[in-house]
């Protein structure tokens, strides 16, 4: 996970690695700050182990 800080007026992001159930990465994505929220907050049927 990298923090990606952002010029003023724009919204302060992360580079997040997606690893699969053997820890392994599967993917990486660019997300905004607001669209990350702790999988601790979730409910199990809310999110997928891929």
């Amino acid at each position: 996970m990298d923090y990606c800080p952002r010029p003023e007026g724009q919204e302060d992001g992360y580079v997040l690695e997606v690893l699969n159930n053997q820890g392994k990465a599967y993917t990486v994505i660019a997300v905004e700050v607001s669209k990350i929220e702790s999988i601790q907050n979730l409910k199990q049927d809310e999110f997928q182990i891929i």
